[in-house]
């Protein structure tokens, strides 16, 4: 599969708080255009991933409760 990544490393994991589960996502990831990328990263994709992740956070909020 071909995307806008050279690396995309994504792993969920739930662990057990007692009364409740912490979501935790992993991401690792690598630009496919070198030296250029930290100028990409710092332009583009840190904020569109921060928007995706906070993204993430509210639906499972909405769906399991608030985040504590």
């Amino acid at each position: 599969m071909q995307g806008p990544y050279r690396r995309w490393e994504h792993v969920h994991l739930f662990v057990d708080r007692g009364d409740r589960t912490l979501a935790v996502d992993r991401v690792r990831y690598n630009l496919p255009i070198g030296p250029a990328g930290s100028l990409a990263h710092r332009l583009f994709v840190a904020d569109d991933l921060r928007s995706i992740f906070a993204y993430r956070a509210r639906r499972l909020a909405e769906r399991f409760g608030t985040l504590r």
